[in-house]
């Protein structure tokens, strides 16, 4: 994530690098993610995630509220599917 603790409603970038499990960039995978806030239903946000080339996927994103989130990812190749949850600060 830059800047590591995103403020309230700025744009942010969050950066997602894939692996193999030899741990060699996948640079064939589609990358989905959601938000959604921790502590109340303030809906969620659906990203679709660019290939940055090496392996890394970025979207560049904000989040109107500050508090506890989560961005849950998928990235897919295949068959392959792999999944991973990620807490984060939002800064007021």
């Amino acid at each position: 994530m830059q800047p590591p603790r995103p403020r309230r409603d700025a744009p942010f970038t969050l950066l997602v690098r894939v692996l193999d499990q030899a741990g060699k960039a996948v640079s064939n995978a589609s990358v989905h993610g959601s938000i959604v806030m921790s502590t109340a239903d303030r809906g969620r946000q659906e990203l679709d995630f660019r290939n940055a080339g090496d392996g890394l996927y970025r979207i560049e994103t904000r989040i109107p509220v500050s508090g506890s989130w989560e961005v849950w990812l998928t990235a897919t190749r295949g068959s392959d599917r792999v999944q991973q949850y990620t807490p984060f600060q939002v800064a007021p």
